[in-house]
């Protein structure tokens, strides 16, 4: 009976040891891929880039939005109005009261390949170092205590099934998280889905004009929001999203992006 039980003791450890040593590799596995260990705009492999989207290299060379920038869009000025915004803000309606972005968006370097990979190859992990970087970089005006609720800007749900995920929500938890911010998910329902935005102002409003609709008004009703994006292009997604929550009674509509793109052409104009 005791060689019995010695030789079951000795299974079970074995046993354990197995176990445990198939739960360390499984848990590797997983911590690589929310915490990957290759930079995702150069692909250099290093442990010291585990929980960071990018290497050393390639944060320092992302480019951030230069100031000053419009008080109301965020996009940089060279001379400013006295209000501090821009000439456009100056003569259109706007639905957002304050928009902003930390970086700029450029398609031939490393933090946009890092967003490409983050927005169509299944790294939904670099949202918790994206958030952390949005969160970092909030004007130093901004609390948590200015929103009651982070809305991600949603995507179609054949997008969706493509993905798996909507960037945007994801970077609305993580964020929400670091500001103590409720995030709910699909505050906004994108109903239609649109095309690349391409043309005029006007054509490109129009495109987005009536593709976005609210869930529950009571959900934002009296909100003051803060509409959350991975990349701001033409403007008028966020645009028609904080439209959309306006007109289901939230108070107040802020915006903040990860990234933007630029015209180089026109510095003091909105993208």
């Amino acid at each position: 009976m005791k060689r019995a039980a010695e030789k079951l003791t000795g299974a079970s450890v074995r046993g354990v040891k197995r176990v445990l040593t198939a739960g360390i590799a499984l848990g590797q596995g997983a911590l690589d891929c929310v915490y990957p260990r290759v930079c995702a705009g150069c692909g250099a492999c290093d442990d010291s880039v585990r929980g960071r989207a990018l290497c050393p290299v390639c944060a320092d060379s992302a480019a951030r939005v230069p100031s000053p920038v419009c008080n109301c869009c965020g996009i940089p000025i060279t001379h400013p109005s006295g209000q501090g915004v821009c000439s456009v803000c100056l003569t259109e309606r706007q639905y957002i009261r304050h928009c902003r972005s930390i970086f700029v968006y450029d398609g031939d370097t490393p933090l946009a390949r890092a967003i490409l990979a983050f927005k169509h190859g299944g790294t939904a992990g670099l949202a918790i170092d994206f958030a952390e970087l949005m969160a970092a970089q909030l004007p130093a005006a901004a609390s948590a205590s200015d929103w009651d609720l982070l809305v991600a800007v949603p995507i179609h749900a054949s997008r969706f099934r493509q993905r798996g995920y909507n960037q945007a929500q994801l970077l609305a938890g993580q964020l929400g998280k670091r500001l103590g911010v409720p995030s709910p998910a699909a505050v906004l329902l994108r109903q239609r889905a649109t095309p690349p935005q391409h043309g005029s102002r006007a054509q490109r409003r129009r495109n987005v004009r009536g593709a976005f609709a609210v869930r529950r008004t009571a959900q934002v009703k009296d909100k003051r929001i803060l509409l959350i994006d991975d990349v701001l292009t033409t403007g008028a997604t966020l645009r028609e999203c904080a439209r959309m929550l306006l007109n289901a009674a939230a108070a107040s509509v802020d915006a903040l992006t990860l990234a933007r793109v630029l015209r180089r052409s026109a510095p003091s104009q909105r993208s």
